[in-house]
């Protein structure tokens, strides 16, 4: 490769951008701390989607982290940590999956009319656990 870089020329901006992604993630992050924080002191708990999402926003951090530390392997020793990329892929496809399962629940009324759910509920966290599965 031209300048002795392990990256092809589609690649060669990756690991910027990665961590430039990673960073404005960490803002976005300390924000929603932040005010669940201020939340939860002046109401005393969160409601079960607030937490699912703070949940799913950390694992999605989780993932990132991962891609950013396989690249900046890849792009020292040309190989990378492919068990990080694996991970890392594997958790966002999992965050997809949960978020996806989220917006059908909010959908569906969850929020409105958690105990009317039943059988639909069970069905849709199913079919989720299927697709996080695969």
């Amino acid at each position: 490769q031209q300048g002795g870089s392990h990256f092809s020329i589609e690649q060669a901006w990756a690991p910027y951008l990665s961590a430039m992604s990673l960073l404005g993630f960490t803002v976005f992050l300390q924000s929603l701390g932040r005010r669940c924080h201020g939340f939860w002191s002046r109401t005393g708990s969160l409601h079960p989607v607030i937490w699912a999402l703070a949940c799913i926003v950390a694992a999605q951090y989780l993932a990132q982290l991962l891609l950013l530390l396989h690249l900046a392997a890849l792009g020292r020793d040309g190989r990378g940590l492919p068990a990080l990329e694996a991970l890392g892929e594997a958790l966002l496809a999992a965050t997809q999956a949960a978020q996806t399962s989220l917006m059908l629940l909010v959908g569906m009324g969850y929020t409105l009319t958690r105990s009317r759910l039943g059988a639909d509920l069970r069905v849709v966290l199913f079919v989720c656990g299927v697709v996080a599965a695969v």
